[in-house]
């Protein structure tokens, strides 16, 4: 799995490899690529934690409760931090901003 120093070192075209091979939006600045993939990778981290909870719950019913809330709480956290970041991207996006002006003028 990648470290948030492999993400730090990465050139864009891995960046950009890494994020379409987990079917991620390419577009942005080398920071916002790194953001997504980390955040990325923290959400692969949660779901894998979350997963390996269940089986250790399966193997064994006496596991203790407080471990799969922390499990749940950083997967709230990454769902969080994708959210943003895909926010603070599509904010970052500039695309042509219309008025309903605009849209009336241009149907006449």
């Amino acid at each position: 799995m990648l470290t948030d120093e492999d993400v730090k070192t990465m050139k864009v075209v891995k960046l950009k490899a890494e994020l379409q091979r987990r079917q991620l939006p390419l577009y942005g600045e080398k920071a916002d690529l790194q953001a997504r993939l980390r955040a990325a990778l923290l959400l692969q981290k949660a779901r894998s934690s979350q997963q390996s909870d269940q089986n250790d719950e399966a193997n064994d019913n006496d596991e203790n409760e407080d471990e799969d809330e922390v499990s749940n709480e950083s997967y709230a956290e990454a769902v969080e931090d994708t959210s943003q970041i895909d926010q603070s991207a599509q904010v970052n996006e500039r695309q042509p901003m219309l008025t309903f002006k605009d849209i009336e003028e241009s149907m006449e």
